[in-house]
């Protein structure tokens, strides 16, 4: 053994009795990069050899509401599927690179994604300076429907909500500048709490709901495409010329990955609007079905009959028709009466019967001194339901990490 090996191996001794006291102490222990290769291995030898590192049995999580309390999620068979039809531009060389510009890390549209983080992190005294600077960036040169956004700051400032008009203007603006983006479905849907959340909906708050939701889960589709496609090709890249001299003829700062624009087209087929179909869901069965009962999905009119068995979505609606009521069995929940309208993710919980809100209410309770290392599964498996009584809740116990964690599941 030469002198360097059996200085490395002292030093991996020291270490190891380091890493046995912090282990002791039940403290986290990271090797980082600053030490030398050799010597961590030397380290998870000895860790290994004195009995350190054993693997024990993971026990179940142990959730904040009693077990039989706990909602278990029967799996979705009613299945809607339309087909995704793609702007040309997205299938180009040429579209794609202007994607690519305007989606770029340090550019403006990411500026201004940082400012509508800020509206909603700020304070209520807060609020207003977070909307300046949110139409401060919209009115940057080359921002996709600045215009737009900055009549929404205005708006905002005045304290006057967006129009569910106003929102699908936005979002027709952003994809005729040639983007698709994942952020902006989720910007969309918050902005269209304030009409959302009324229950029931009328009929024509309904249809705007609809028509709105169904644009946002095609957009959601097409940015799962481009990211399917990116990960088949390669990303697009963006290179900023950084010499002091010109830029050579020709130089482009963006690079499309060759056989991307047909990766999109070929992605396109299987793309899905991902968590907001799959998470913050309602298991439901439909017990009694009125003659025009529909569900809203995809742009599409589905209609519903006794028995049918639906995950209710985040971008879903169900349309009850006027003078009628429908009987559904809501997992966990029991049975719930739904009145003439339109019932969405928003305005579901609203609906339930005293029975029901109690129940909500208890596990949301329960949810507040959730200590680390519990699980809130009641509340996931209904979270449409229960949002608005976690939203409560965190206007009384902002401190409440797992019920803001839930509410960030839900509106993102």
């Amino acid at each position: 053994m030469s002198l360097r090996a059996a200085l490395l191996w002292v030093a991996a001794v020291g270490v190891t009795a380091v890493v046995l006291y912090r282990f002791r102490s039940q403290r986290v222990v990271v090797l980082s990069g600053r030490w030398s290769p050799r010597l961590v291995r030397m380290v998870a030898v000895l860790v290994v050899a004195m009995g350190l590192a054993r693997v024990e049995a993971a026990e179940p999580e142990a959730p904040c509401a009693p077990a039989d309390q706990v909602v278990q999620q029967r799996p979705r068979v009613l299945v809607v599927s339309a087909p995704l039809e793609v702007p040309p531009w997205l299938t180009t060389t040429e579209g794609l690179a202007r994607l690519g510009e305007t989606l770029a890390p340090r550019g403006r549209w990411a500026t201004l994604k940082q400012t509508f983080a800020r509206v909603e992190l700020a304070a209520p005294g807060e609020r207003e300076e977070a909307w300046r600077r949110v139409k401060l960036a919209a009115s940057a040169h080359g921002v996709p429907a600045g215009e737009r956004f900055e009549a929404l700051a205005d708006k905002a400032i005045a304290g006057t909500p967006a129009t569910l008009a106003e929102v699908t203007a936005v979002v027709d603006a952003v994809e005729a500048a040639g983007v698709v983006d994942a952020w902006l479905v989720g910007w969309a849907f918050r902005a269209s709490e304030a009409v959302a959340s009324r229950a029931p909906l009328r009929q024509a708050e309904r249809s705007a709901v609809a028509a709105l939701y169904g644009r946002l889960e095609r957009h959601a589709r097409l940015a799962d495409a481009v990211q399917r496609a990116g990960i088949e090709t390669g990303p697009i890249t963006y290179r900023p010329w950084l010499k002091k001299s010109g830029p050579p003829p020709g130089w482009s700062d963006v690079v499309v990955p060759a056989g991307m624009p047909g990766a999109v087209a070929k992605a396109a087929k299987t793309a899905t609007a991902g968590t907001w179909t799959t998470e913050a869901t309602l298991g439901l069965t439909v017990a009694k079905a009125p003659k025009g009962l529909r569900l809203h999905r995809q742009g599409l009119e589905v209609p519903l009959a006794d028995g049918a068995r639906v995950r209710f979505g985040r971008l879903d609606i169900l349309q009850v028709p006027e003078g009628a009521s429908a009987l559904v069995e809501i997992d966990g929940l029991g049975s719930v009466t739904l009145p003439a309208g339109g019932v969405t993710a928003w305005n579901v919980g609203a609906l339930l019967p005293a029975e029901a809100r109690a129940k909500v209410t208890a596990w949301v309770e329960a949810a507040v001194d959730c200590p680390p290392g519990h699980s809130v599964r009641a509340l996931e498996a209904v979270l449409p339901a229960a949002q608005g009584a976690i939203a409560d809740k965190l206007a009384a116990r902002p401190d409440a990490s797992l019920l803001r964690v839930l509410r960030a599941a839900f509106i993102d």
